[in-house]
């Protein structure tokens, strides 16, 4: 993939993607760590691992790792993790996640250690970071209403395949998903110094 205008970030949004990226490959493992930890004795290991899977904060962590540290290692653009829709994508599931847990998830519980950090890592610590680093570092003006078919499939697929606990998902990843396109087209018609 030849590297574009909308794909190329400079030195310091590179740096802070890695960390972002490095940030949510912690969270993720300590949330993997948690579900095994609190899985019963007796449990076979595809149990926790389905869990892991099956809750969507881990699809935006795992977006926010994978394009995060794709940009640090490539800030020119190059590669697949750079593309903007993939980057939106990211965008999408760490607003859906931050506001799905904040405002009709989230249940009153007593978590601690490992659990504490990537429950609060995961659904509102890198929806922030990596939101604000989609809004400051990343060019704007490659993501499309097109790109909102793709970004449905995941969600769509993880309700037909686990347990419906996050059963909007879907509205709310295409309501969130148009709100992105449209912040996206207007910062790159948006005067101003050169993302």
């Amino acid at each position: 993939m030849t590297p574009s205008a909308t794909s190329r970030i400079g030195p310091v949004g590179a740096r802070l993607a890695g960390a972002i990226g490095l940030l949510a490959v912690l969270s993720l493992v300590l949330q993997a760590f948690a579900l095994f930890q609190g899985a019963p004795a007796d449990a076979p290991v595809p149990v926790p691992l389905l869990r892991f899977f099956a809750l969507f904060s881990m699809l935006a962590g795992v977006s926010v790792a994978i394009v995060g540290i794709a940009a640090a290692l490539r800030p020119d653009g190059a590669g697949f993790a750079s593309h903007p829709a993939l980057r939106g994508a990211a965008a999408l599931y760490s607003a859906v996640i931050m506001v799905a847990y904040g405002l009709v998830l989230q249940v009153p519980w007593v978590a601690s250690g490992a659990q504490l950090w990537a429950d609060l890592g995961l659904n509102f610590l890198l929806p922030i970071l990596y939101l604000s680093w989609w809004l400051w570092c990343v060019p704007h003006g490659g993501l499309r209403i097109l790109h909102l078919v793709a970004w449905i499939v995941p969600p769509v697929a993880m309700l037909l395949f686990f347990a419906p606990a996050e059963f909007r998902v879907p509205a709310l990843v295409i309501a969130i998903g148009m709100l992105l396109v449209l912040i996206d087209r207007t910062l790159a018609e948006a005067p101003g110094p050169a993302r």
